[in-house]
């Protein structure tokens, strides 16, 4: 008898036996009411189908009570030793978990889409791939007020979306609105600089008003 199969024997040789016995017992349980039902030519055969159905399945639940019964030691090392490597495998899936969460969020709200530029901590660009576990952008900047690519391309994982506020900068369409701040002198006059600064804008911005101004109505009109 090999090595292996006499350990086994030895440590489970009476979790065995009485596994066997069970089944025994149930089996000759069984066999024994099934005769005495069939024996009994009064009772119509559906009814005593049924009665078999139902005796079988009762003796199988007491059958699987008994097994955990006596396995209960056994089947108590099995649960625990999953419990562990249940959660060894949540920690070291942990950050993948995590984008996978990111980007089913995303897809659901749809909070940008390809083409869209958008700022998040402090990485702020044009999307240009979106994967489910990341999302690559065209970073605009250098600073906050600038529209500019810096010819960098930046990569983040999608677990950020469940700890960090997504600013949309162009959801109103193609045009969108900045607030440019212009520093004066003190000797300028306020009144002065802005009536001039206004009638500026309005030559350099005629061309170009139409655009933004139906694209802001029907966003205005949409809320």
């Amino acid at each position: 008898m090999p090595a292996w199969l006499v350990s086994l024997m030895h440590s489970y040789g009476s979790d065995f036996f009485r596994s066997a016995v069970l089944v025994v017992v149930l089996l000759l349980v069984y066999g024994s009411i099934v005769r005495t039902i069939a024996a009994n030519p009064r009772v119509p055969v559906d009814t005593r189908r049924r009665w078999m159905i139902n005796i079988r399945n009762a003796l199988i639940i007491i059958g699987l009570a008994g097994f955990v019964t006596i396995w209960a030691r056994e089947l108590q090392t099995i649960a625990l030793s999953m419990v562990a490597f249940t959660a060894a495998l949540v920690v070291a899936t942990k950050e993948l978990l995590m984008c996978l969460g990111g980007g089913l969020v995303r897809s659901m709200s749809g909070s940008y889409e390809l083409g869209d530029i958008i700022e998040i901590g402090t990485i702020r660009g044009r999307v240009m791939d979106i994967t489910m576990l990341s999302t690559t952008i065209i970073e605009i900047g250098p600073r906050h007020d600038a529209h500019q690519a810096t010819g960098r391309s930046l990569n983040f994982p999608n677990s950020l979306l469940l700890t960090q506020a997504v600013a949309r900068e162009n959801f109103t369409g193609d045009y969108v609105m900045h607030i440019i701040t212009i520093p004066l002198p003190y000797s300028v006059r306020p009144a002065r600089a802005e009536r001039l600064l206004q009638e500026i804008a309005n030559e350099i911005c005629a061309p170009h008003l139409e655009g933004p101004a139906r694209t802001w109505r029907c966003w205005k009109a949409s809320c």
